[in-house]
């Protein structure tokens, strides 16, 4: 099932097309407790249900971010989601800083890479 790249809502209704990027990095414990860096990768496009989609569309970074974080469910360890907020804002500065095109509908339920549009 595809859900909103921005709130989690299960009903997509368009693409962002956007370059693959890095987008965030957590550091770790391995095995052996030697500190490792593992870092997430944003793969082609990004989706959005409609009403991400109109804060993306009116370039309302703030309303886009509050949504996002509203959306989060609660971490006992961050309860007032303030390490929520700044990890979505620079999620959302990579989203962006790497889109590349005009949105585009849903179709067909199932995830579209940038490279095979």
């Amino acid at each position: 099932m595809i859900i909103c790249d921005f709130c989690s809502s299960p009903d997509v209704k368009w693409w962002y097309p956007a370059r693959d990027h890095d987008c965030w990095a957590v550091l770790s414990l391995d095995e052996e407790n030697n500190l490792e860096s593992k870092t997430a990768r944003s793969v082609g496009a990004w989706a959005a249900c409609e009403e991400c989609s109109k804060l993306i569309e009116a370039g309302d970074k703030a309303g886009l971010l509050r949504r996002s974080v509203k959306t989060c469910e609660r971490d006992p360890l961050d309860p007032e989601k303030k390490i929520t907020a700044i990890v979505t804002a620079d999620i959302h500065a990579g989203f962006w800083a790497n889109r590349t095109g005009p949105r585009y509908e849903e179709k067909g339920g199932e995830r579209v890479e940038k490279n095979s549009l």
